[in-house]
């Protein structure tokens, strides 16, 4: 029995390259990495030996303003009031007809047209 040679088209199994938008995103996550480096030097030159130091008291300020963020989120009524306690039980959900503000169609009645007279 003979076997079937077939051509391979070697263009066909290699990688392609990126294009679109995944390039684009990898180009933003190269200068993303380039800036943070930028500003890792620039941390390092000004600050020095402190330099840990200063970074716990960031994280310490980091920490702060997230706290205070989440009092002020948890104090937000959602429906845009500032309320001074926070609701321990769950709102129910709403459901499709709590969203349904049409109004039920009225249309008039169809009435045929009136029979046209007879010719005697």
């Amino acid at each position: 029995m003979k076997t079937k040679k077939t051509k391979v088209n070697f263009q066909q199994d290699r990688c392609c390259p990126i294009t679109g938008e995944a390039s684009e995103r990898l180009a933003q996550a190269f200068i993303l990495i380039e800036l943070l480096v930028v500003i890792g030097i620039i941390a390092i030159l000004l600050f020095g030996k402190n330099l840990p130091a200063h970074a716990a008291k960031f994280a310490k300020m980091y920490r702060e303003f997230r706290r205070g963020l989440t009092d002020i989120q948890s104090q937000i009524d959602f429906t845009g009031e500032l309320t001074g306690e926070t609701s321990s039980k769950p709102k129910p959900k709403k459901t499709y007809s709590d969203y349904d503000d049409r109004d039920d169609i009225s249309a008039p009645k169809f009435e045929p047209p009136p029979a046209p007279p007879e010719a005697l």
